[in-house]
């Protein structure tokens, strides 16, 4: 491991773009207008209206919060003294890219998705990559992933299974990188995500009224909760589940979720929860100054602040009252 005094430069940067988060103030601001073309101009007072020149209307949002998030994290990359933490984060946009442009290579789904140029690999060596289906300089778990979905789409081809395979390669690849650099807060950051990630899945079956056999090809490994736990509750209640969970770290969001999911058959309250979850985590852990924790921390935020953006200005376009969106929103960072 390196000498963590190279983070002290770092971690003092980040305090300073801490500040400029977006605070609850003026999310409410965004909720409370009478608007998307109204909430837009209360985020063009933000560090986002440097992207707004040529983007007037409301509805071409996304455009900015691209920007925005390709900022960030060539920002991130610039200021983390250990560089290749970073592909711990970027690899969730690589295999999107990489779902893509598979997709329209073999399948010949083209345009469902845009790319989204803030992955660790450019896109032209991506395509390039799936072009000549040549993956040795993809992470191991993905490459092998791959190898395996090249023969089974010439046989039978599927999106789905293209989607869960990788996904599952995706966590392989992140546990991977997680025990290279040996930081507790990662391994247990990367933990929490698969276990969150499992929960979402087992309930998300539950309410298709699936079993076993479907819940075996997205569990995803990594977690602190083994997989063999919800293969053995796949046939118990969603109750059931709870309780089994009651004195873990997720008994708290478990309960909440769950009551909201019995109730509607939805798991947006669980999912904001979840989230929730997440950020707290990372707040709890961001004053070290010697460490990764303030970055990694910054990096997410804003990810959950772009996510919060996006459920506001969706909402105000479709004519959502404020309430509703508002039950919808993560908590901030700071």
């Amino acid at each position: 491991m390196m000498d963590n005094t190279n983070y002290a430069y770092a971690v003092s940067r980040i305090r300073v773009l801490e500040t400029r988060l977006l605070g609850r103030d003026k999310i409410d601001r965004m909720l409370e207008a009478a608007n998307a073309q109204d909430a837009f101009k209360v985020l063009a007072e933000t560090e986002y209206g440097t992207h707004m020149e040529d983007i007037g209307e409301a509805y071409k949002y996304e455009a900015v919060l691209s920007k925005e998030i390709k900022r960030v994290y060539s920002l991130i990359k610039s200021l983390m003294p250990q560089p290749k933490i970073m592909d711990m984060f970027c690899i969730k946009y690589d295999v999107h890219n990489i779902k893509v442009l598979y997709k329209n290579r073999f399948l010949n789904i083209k345009g469902s998705l845009p790319l989204i140029d803030v992955g660790s690999i450019p896109i032209d060596r991506l395509t390039e990559i799936i072009k000549e289906k040549n993956y040795k300089d993809l992470p191991l778990p993905i490459a092998q992933t791959l190898r395996k979905l090249d023969e089974i789409t010439a046989i039978r081809p599927d999106p789905q299974h293209i989607n869960l395979m990788l996904d599952r390669a995706m966590f392989e690849a992140i546990n991977d990188m997680a025990a290279r650099f040996r930081y507790p807060f990662i391994k247990e950051l990367a933990a929490i995500q698969a276990d969150v990630t499992n929960i979402m899945s087992f309930l998300r079956i539950k309410a298709m009224e699936g079993g076993s056999p479907l819940l075996d090809k997205v569990l995803v490994t990594g977690g602190k909760l083994e997989m063999s736990f919800f293969t053995e509750m796949a046939d118990q209640s969603v109750d059931a589940f709870s309780s089994r969970l009651e004195y873990s770290p997720y008994g708290q969001l478990l309960k909440e979720g769950i009551e909201h999911f019995t109730k509607t058959g939805k798991l947006s309250r669980l999912e904001k929860l979840a989230d929730d979850y997440i950020m707290e985590y990372l707040r709890e852990h961001k004053s070290n100054p010697l460490g990764p924790e303030a970055l990694i921390g910054y990096l997410l935020a804003k990810e959950n602040e772009i996510k919060i953006i996006r459920i506001i200005m969706v909402g105000k376009i479709n004519g959502i009252k404020s309430q509703v969106i508002k039950e919808r929103l993560r908590d901030v960072y700071v």
